[in-house]
């Protein structure tokens, strides 16, 4: 989950393709992603920010609510900056898949 939460922030800051994430993560995260990056795109150019930052991953909590289900929300240290990753995975075809991801 660590290095999903990693993944999934370098879509977001542009640093990571979308299409190297494949087949652990669901069309619509696909589609959420892409929005987040947008957006995250927008914030750069706007703020004139051009930093590259690598995120290291910290706190982890795991929620297993269903046999089926597993909610973690991850720590990431961004510099100086903590980030939080709330991420959600669904067991299905006997593997796991991300259907969310929240970057806070």
């Amino acid at each position: 989950m660590r290095a999903l939460a990693v993944q999934g922030f370098e879509v977001i800051e542009g640093s990571r393709t979308l299409a190297q994430l494949g087949p652990l993560i669901t069309v619509g995260l696909a589609r959420s992603l892409s929005a987040q990056r947008a957006g995250a795109g927008d914030r750069r150019v706007v703020c004139r920010d051009a930093r590259r930052a690598r995120p290291r991953p910290t706190t982890v909590r795991i929620d297993r609510p269903v046999a089926h289900i597993a909610e973690a929300a991850i720590v990431l240290r961004v510099g100086d900056v903590a980030r939080a990753v709330a991420l959600r995975l669904e067991w299905a075809h006997q593997h796991w898949r991300a259907t969310e991801f929240f970057l806070l």
